[in-house]
């Protein structure tokens, strides 16, 4: 947990010259990146990210459904076992990530350490010309 991975910055090209807006899940490592294509995906062990989430015992079949809206991008806890934390904090209903944040799935960083059966992320969120 903690790892600087600032150097890994989401990057898309538009044919017209135009701001495009990328929103990637990246490891805490830095090994495995998720980029959100659709503008409502559910992840989990057996949805979206399933390779990278299938061996992660604490993260439920269907865990979170991630939302973008209008340049926002949001996430949801589906009733999971283990729930979902933003910044070490659980949350509780529909809420706002922005670039930077800590997505915790299953589990939450005790004294600076990751529980291994649950899967962190760092929210990526990038404006490309």
């Amino acid at each position: 947990c903690g790892e600087d991975i600032s150097d890994i910055t989401p990057t898309t090209e538009t044919a017209t010259g135009q701001q495009s807006i990328t929103y990637v899940l990246s490891s805490l490592d830095g090994k495995y990146a998720y980029k959100i294509e659709t503008d409502e995906e559910i992840i989990g062990r057996e949805s979206g990210m399933q390779a990278y989430l299938g061996a992660k015992s604490f993260v439920s079949r269907m865990h979170a459904k991630i939302t973008i809206e209008a340049e926002n991008v949001y996430v949801e806890d589906l009733n999971s076992t283990n729930s979902t934390y933003i910044n070490n904090k659980k949350i509780t209903q529909r809420t706002k990530l922005v670039d930077g944040d800590e997505l915790a799935l299953g589990g939450t960083n005790i004294n600076g350490k990751c529980q291994n059966e649950a899967a962190y992320f760092l929210v990526r969120i990038g404006k490309c010309m």
